[in-house]
């Protein structure tokens, strides 16, 4: 999931920061990105949390929220050329799952 983000992303950024859409239209927008895009991100960290492959000391909102910052942030640095979306996604994981120790 991180990877196909990372290599389609920077082709939807105008779509990611809303542009120039009526507001009406762009909470509607906003509902279906986060029943398409954002809730399967949190069900597969509510089945990690349930399953102990994730931490439980934080609420899943917190956790979506911490991935998703990461993930935007290796967005900027695909579309910077800094990184390529394989460079990103392993740093994206690794941050996120074992955190930025050695």
């Amino acid at each position: 999931m991180t990877r196909a983000f990372l290599a389609v992303g920077p082709k939807y950024m105008a779509i990611w920061a809303g542009g120039a859409i009526p507001e009406r239209k762009k909470q509607l927008d906003e509902a279906e990105v986060d029943r398409q895009l954002a809730e399967p991100v949190r069900e597969l960290l509510r089945r990690g949390a349930a399953d102990k492959t994730i931490r439980t000391d934080l609420p899943t909102e917190v956790l979506f929220q911490l991935y998703t910052a990461l993930l935007e942030r290796a967005l900027v640095m695909v579309m910077r050329r800094e990184l390529g979306a394989e460079q990103a996604t392993a740093a994206v994981l690794g941050v996120f799952l074992r955190g930025a120790t050695a």
